[in-house]
Order: C-alpha cells, then structure tokens, then sequence
C-alpha cells in the first residue's frame, strides 16, 4: 500500500466560493449573488450566530436515488472573519466522501484508522471521520491552523482552572 505524502500539497485557500478570512457581508454578498442566479436559497447566513450555514453532495447515485446524499455544511466566522468549515453527513457516504476530498485535495497526509483521515498544510488542516457504530453520522472540518491551536489552547487553559478550582476545594 502506498504511503500517503507527508506533505499536503493542494492545500485550500477556502470552501466552496467562501475564502478564509472572508467576512459575513461578502458571504452574505455571495448567498444573495446565488440566489439571484438560482432563485434558491443555497447559502444561508446568520450574522447572530456568527454562521453561514449550505449543503454539498458527498453521496453516490444509490444516495441520490433516496435523499440521502447531502451534508450540512456550517462556514464558522470569528471577529467576522470565517475560520473553519464543519459538514456532516450520513456514514454510509463516508468512502464517497472521503474519495470526493481526495479528488479535490489530494490524498491525505495521515490515515489513523479506517475511520479517519486527515490533512494538514501550512495553513489549513482538514479532517474526515466517522464516529462509532451507534453514530448514524460522519463529519469533516477544515479550519485555519492558527485558530484550531488558539482553541486548544484556550480549552487547556479552562481545563487547568476547573481543574485547580476542583482541587481547591479540598
């Protein structure tokens, strides 16, 4: 079996039409640049949330055929910048999927298991799994690295706190 590269090198500026580092107005632009040429609604936004939420086909036919082919995608905006990409999706789409994302971006950097690949550039870092058997779903998230390493961090830190408040208390 092939080793996958151990570097990525299609990394993403963005997904679909919306780039990293796009604010909420010019998503909002976008969404109503679609709509005006679709008449639907396919890129909705919600400035309240901080969110602009769509859909992709990661499905085959067979998928297609019952309604089954679509995953949720949430474009996620912080200080009003979009920053990451969450989508999920039924895990009988997973092996499509994954076979859409490497068409799309190559083949991923690190495999971990049959469950999960994932891709990890500059920049960006982008992950598709699925979860255990009770979970009907499979997921993916593409995000700026910076951001995902500013969340750890910050969660690290608020797990220390809770954790020596804990200990305090004894």
């Amino acid at each position: 079996m092939a080793q996958p590269p151990s570097r990525w090198l299609r990394e993403p500026d963005g997904f679909k039409d919306l780039k990293f580092g796009d604010s909420m107005k010019v998503a909002q632009l976008k969404a109503d640049s679609r709509y005006q040429a679709s008449g639907e609604f396919t890129l909705l936004c919600l400035p309240t949330v901080d969110q602009c939420t769509d859909s992709i086909n990661v499905g085959d036919e067979k998928a297609a055929e019952m309604g089954n082919e679509k995953a949720e995608v949430i474009f996620i905006f912080e200080r009003d910048r979009m920053v990451r990409v969450m989508g999920r999706f039924l895990k009988e789409n997973y092996e499509n999927a994954l076979k859409l994302f490497a068409t799309r971006y190559g083949r991923a950097t690190t495999v971990s298991s049959l469950s999960s690949s994932s891709w990890v550039g500059d920049k960006v870092q982008m992950r598709i799994t699925h979860g255990p058997s009770d979970d009907d779903n499979a997921y993916f998230t593409i995000e700026l690295i910076a951001v995902a390493r500013a969340d750890a961090k910050s969660k690290a830190e608020k797990d220390a706190a809770s954790k020596k408040k804990e200990t305090s208390r004894w």
